[in-house]
């Protein structure tokens, strides 16, 4: 059901398709966080995101810690209500029997997510802060990840977050 809501909302917040739906409520990615994108055997398949346990600092080569300038802003209060209606027959005869089935169903999906705020980083810093760090092309999750070509990483550099309790409901 989560999945479901977050899905309706970035679809209708996000036309050109750069923000991914958290698929669980265990999704707590934060900023900076090191994202695996697996790319799909066939063309039509959309590609799967694996948020990693690790951010930015943990792949680069240095002591200076990475500090990003987060700038916070509040983004939409949002409540929508998604419907779907069902429904089918279909008809047999052999020989002498006739059988007929029908089905309908209807499901209404309402969620509320209240005032979202967003969260971005300052790309232009971290460039600047960054420019001297180099990656460790010996850390582990580095090794695995150039094992299979149809993975590359990515950096979470915005997110879009709860103010107060949200509510999915099903009917």
């Amino acid at each position: 059901m989560f999945a479901v809501a977050t899905k309706n909302f970035v679809a209708e917040v996000d036309k050109g398709g750069l923000l991914i739906p958290a698929s669980s409520l265990n999704d707590a990615v934060g900023l900076l966080t090191v994202v695996v994108k697996r790319k799909r055997f066939w063309f039509w398949q959309k590609p799967k995101y694996h948020p990693t346990d690790f951010v930015l600092g943990d792949l680069l080569k240095g002591d200076a810690p990475v500090k990003p300038v987060v700038v916070e802003s509040d983004f939409i209060k949002y409540s929508g209500t998604y419907g779907d209606n069902i429904q089918g027959t279909m008809d047999a005869s052999f020989a002498k029997v006739t059988i007929s089935v029908e089905g309908k169903d209807s499901s209404k999906l309402q969620s509320s997510f209240g005032s979202l705020k967003k969260e971005e980083v300052e790309v232009q810093k971290l460039l600047l802060d960054c420019k001297d760090s180099v990656l460790d092309m010996s850390h582990w999750l580095i090794q695995q990840t150039k094992e299979k070509h149809r993975q590359v990483f990515g950096i979470v550099k915005e997110r879009i977050v709860t103010t107060q309790p949200c509510s999915v409901i099903e009917e």
